[in-house]
């Protein structure tokens, strides 16, 4: 599928893309310092930068705007997603904060182009970069946030959990409130922030005659492909990010909500 192809490749170009505007930010800062001139090598440095910077915002926009299951659910209910910090996060701020980056990269390079000055063409490259790499810092989902993603991707698909317990029972709690949690609520009762206007609402995981009727292989495809390969609601997003054995945890901990 095309979803975790782009995300693989946006995961790992994002750190090509903070060293290229450290690497910028330090070689001109060092070679103001040293009224050194604006050489070859800082030029090159710069357009790296700023065309890596281009690649990743194109495919974070072709995730956003298309590919992504949770700025679609977002979309559907915007009031509810800015409830939600998992949602609010990938929809506003991530996003704003790499638009905020090209914007520093590209007039940090154009200023730095047309200047005149050797010293002040790296004052500005520096300026430029340094700037931009700072709001890639910020828009990163680091593991200590509440809506952490992986820092490498190793696969097209997320790291398996082998059993639902102790530090793997956490790992899918998060998991769940981040991609679940915002329609089902923390505690599966489907009263979720973005569960207001949606029709039909949410399921209520509680629900034991659902719990009963259910098999797990159901479930599992429906976290998997969403509601319309099973024939339930088009508002439930497909996760084709996530790999068997996450599914299979993911629905163990909805097993767990049963009343």
């Amino acid at each position: 599928m095309l979803y975790p192809i782009v995300l693989t490749l946006h995961s790992w170009l994002r750190w090509i893309v903070l060293a290229l505007g450290l690497a910028t930010t330090i070689s001109s800062a060092r070679a103001r310092k040293q009224s050194s001139p604006y050489e070859r090598l800082h030029d090159r440095l710069g357009l790296l930068f700023v065309a890596a910077l281009d690649l990743q915002v194109t495919l974070g926009l072709v995730m956003y705007l298309w590919l992504s299951p949770m700025t679609h659910l977002a979309f559907q209910d915007p009031a509810g997603a800015m409830r939600s910090s998992p949602l609010r996060f990938f929809l506003v701020e991530h996003a704003f904060s790499m638009l905020l980056a090209l914007t520093c990269a590209h007039v940090g390079r154009v200023r730095a182009r047309r200047s005149t000055s050797d010293a002040d063409k790296h004052k500005r490259a520096a300026w430029g970069a340094g700037l931009a790499a700072a709001c890639i810092l910020i828009g990163i989902p680091w593991p200590f946030l509440p809506y952490a993603r992986p820092l490498a991707r190793l696969s097209t698909e997320e790291a398996p959990r082998q059993e639902l317990a102790g530090a793997a029972l956490e790992e899918t709690r998060k998991l769940y409130e981040l991609r679940c949690g915002p329609c089902h609520g923390v505690n599966g009762r489907g009263d979720g922030p973005a569960a207001v206007n949606l029709v039909p609402r949410p399921r209520d995981f509680g629900d034991p005659q659902w719990q009963t009727a259910t098999k797990d292989e159901s479930i599992e495809r429906i976290i998997h492909e969403g509601g319309r390969a099973a024939g339930k609601s088009m508002m439930m997003p497909a996760n084709p990010d996530l790999d068997e054995a996450t599914v299979k945890a993911l629905r163990a901990y909805v097993r767990r909500m049963a009343r």
